[in-house]
């Protein structure tokens, strides 16, 4: 039923293109949202914080799998709490920079869940957000098994390679855009609803080309789809990510395996 003559909607109508980006610089919207990015994207490379203990070439990987593989669930994980001194989940700790919070860190844990969206960032891993069937979340991490990103010495190498291959096959090249264009630093669907808008404000044009998955950022949802994955405890810094677990930052990290069911 359409909105009648006294509706408030109705009398304030729609804001201009420019009232719109002042009112998202007011709300302090960070500025590629709000002011022409540009064509160029970011390019791949390795990550800083955490790296080692990412990709398993920290000193303690050795202390990992000692347990076996685990089986647990989603809602379980984002209940696992963080070490007291491995607080605020918001911020970085030193301590745990080149270190493990045993026993998380140091266990292999498999559970079942849905893949709802997916991410390539710019460190170059593969990003899931895995959904339980309570609406709970977290994510799930494949680094990228290039030496530039891994090296080959890590004792996960192998099994990296074998879930980067499955995740790429039936997710990635399936559900990557393959038309886009650049917006806030990564590229997103050419034609989808947040292109359009941002086109509006003035943002670049499409790329020509057609996107080339695993070359450049990109994120998308997805129909989800039943997976079972297996990959070490990680707590991250919660920093606003896409699918984080916002009481304790747990991940798979790297994942090791990754089943589709």
């Amino acid at each position: 039923m359409a909105n009648g003559p006294n509706s408030f909607l109705v009398r304030i109508g729609d804001a201009e293109d420019s009232t719109e980006i002042q009112v998202k610089k007011r709300a302090k919207l960070p500025s590629e949202f709000v002011k022409p990015a540009g064509a160029s994207t970011k390019s791949l490379k390795p990550g800083v914080e955490r790296w080692t203990i990412k990709t398993g070439t920290d000193a303690g990987v050795s202390k990992v799998g000692k347990d076996g593989v685990v089986d647990t669930t989603v809602d379980e994980m984002v209940k696992i709490p963080r070490p007291k001194d491995f607080v605020p989940v918001t911020s970085g700790v030193k301590k745990y920079e080149t270190q493990r919070a045993a026993p998380v860190e140091t266990t292999v844990w498999r559970l079942e869940a849905h893949v709802i969206a997916l991410k390539l960032e710019a460190d170059g891993d593969f990003h899931l957000v895995l959904q339980a069937d309570s609406g709970e979340q977290m994510i799930g991490e494949i680094p990228d098994p290039d030496p530039k990103f891994v090296k080959p010495n890590s004792p996960f190498f192998a099994d990296i390679q074998e879930a980067r291959n499955a995740a790429d096959a039936n997710l990635i090249q399936p559900h990557a855009p393959k038309a886009t264009e650049p917006v806030n630093r990564m590229l997103v669907p050419q034609g989808s609803v947040m292109a359009h808008r941002l086109k509006g404000a003035g943002h670049a044009k499409p790329h020509a080309a057609a996107h080339k998955p695993g070359r450049a950022p990109f994120k998308t949802k997805i129909p989800p789809t039943k997976v079972r994955v297996t990959g070490v405890g990680f707590f991250d810094k919660v920093h606003g990510q896409m699918g984080v677990s916002s009481f304790n930052g747990i991940e798979l990290h790297p994942v090791l395996r990754i089943e589709f069911l």
